[in-house]
């Protein structure tokens, strides 16, 4: 199973990482769960961490792994990635690599687990302009940095989004007019684009389909995960010889994909 830290709450979090009581609590508890429940193992999927709880994290995986360890469980975290340590001038940048992405060390948080989840997904969603879900370029570009830390290919589960997203404008009077973004199904985005009337258009680049149509005016955008793109974006295991791949998330998926999953080696 999943432990998160409930809403992404980085206060709470921040509290756990750096208060002693707290994380000894914590520690009793996860402890406690696996034996309580037998399983064989837990993942952390611990986001919106701050830059400066960076050392704090790294710690805390180390004292879990010893304390999850001895009650029979293996321990993971999923992680958000980034292809770099630069965090960009743009504020949106600065932001998204402050609070998501810059709080990770990859190879000392690969050395203690016994495998990590590397989230190559959520390249945009609904807090950016729209975009792919998960780019084949981008995806390359954060696996290769991944690796050239030193990162153990045997180490890494690649993160694959099995749902799609599309951005519509909207309205309200405490917030006014706006462009919204959201996570839906591949079955939702086909309807959406059904009813409008559009078919998606494959980017031989990016490695996914996507679409941009006019109502009212105004355009709409949406980017897919069919079958196709997961599969292209499968590929990478084998390529970069991986220990396997993590799925965002089952129920959202091109029901294509099971039947090309039978016959994939």
């Amino acid at each position: 199973p999943l432990v998160v830290n409930p809403g992404f709450d980085q206060r709470a979090l921040h509290r756990i990482l750096t208060n002693r009581l707290a994380r000894t609590r914590a520690l009793r508890s996860l402890a406690a769960l696996c034996r309580a429940s037998r399983f064989d193992g837990i993942q952390f999927d611990f986001e919106n961490i701050h830059i400066r709880d960076k050392g704090a994290f790294t710690a805390f995986a180390r004292q879990a792994v010893d304390s999850v360890h001895h009650a029979g469980c293996q321990l993971s975290a999923a992680l958000v990635p980034r292809f770099g340590e630069n965090p960009g001038t743009n504020s949106y940048d600065r932001w998204i690599y402050d609070n998501w992405r810059g709080a990770y060390d990859y190879k000392a948080l690969a050395d203690t687990l016994d495998f990590i989840s590397y989230m190559t997904y959520a390249q945009h969603t609904g807090a950016s302009p729209p975009g792919p879900v998960a780019g084949y370029p981008w995806m390359v570009e954060c696996l290769r940095y991944l690796l050239s830390l030193g990162v153990a290919p045997t180490k890494i589960s690649l993160g694959l989004a099995a749902y799609s997203d599309w951005w519509y404008p909207t309205y309200d009077k405490r917030n006014g007019a706006r462009l919204r973004g959201g996570d839906i199904s591949y079955m939702r985005g086909r309807e959406i684009l059904e009813s409008a009337g559009v078919v998606p258009v494959w980017d031989s680049v990016q490695k996914a389909p996507h679409a941009e149509w006019e109502d009212h005016g105004v355009f709409r955008h949406a980017w897919l995960e069919d079958a196709r793109a997961f599969m292209a974006k499968l590929e990478l295991v084998n390529q970069y010889h991986l220990r396997g791949y993590s799925v965002w998330v089952l129920g959202t998926e091109d029901d294509a994909v099971w039947g090309l999953l039978e016959g994939h080696h």
